[in-house]
């Protein structure tokens, strides 16, 4: 009876069981499968109607396509894009040889104080 199933779409892939006897668990499978579509069409669906496309919901808040959404961790920046919310995490540069690093509240990099070199010297005259 395996035959019966053919071959694979492609390599790689693993087939699921199924298993017909069984109705119970059948049954089981297609709610599992349609529970999670419902949700999604709802969310959806109420998100474009009411929302408008395009938008994303966010800790309670509608943000629209482009808009920064706010995160309290300062070096994540994450903004809205057709319905998703991408998040990009910014770098800070190495820290500066004998410089004071002093960090600044809503902001992911410190800022560095260097002492002024007093080598160089102007002759005004």
């Amino acid at each position: 009876s395996d035959s019966s199933f053919g071959p694979l779409p492609m390599p790689g892939w693993t087939p699921k069981p199924y298993q017909p006897e069984t109705s119970s668990e059948e049954s089981t499978t297609d709610e599992d499968d349609g529970h999670p579509s419902e949700l999604d069409t709802d969310y959806g669906g109420s998100e474009d109607g009411a929302f408008g496309p395009g938008t994303c919901r966010y800790g309670g808040k509608v943000y629209v396509s482009a808009q920064q959404i706010p995160r309290d961790d300062p070096c994540d920046f994450c903004f809205c894009f057709r319905s998703d919310i991408i998040c990009l995490q910014q770098s800070c540069p190495p820290p500066i040889h004998r410089c004071r690093q002093e960090s600044i509240k809503g902001f992911c990099c410190p800022r560095y104080e260097c002492p002024v070199s007093m080598t160089t010297t102007l002759n005004i005259t």
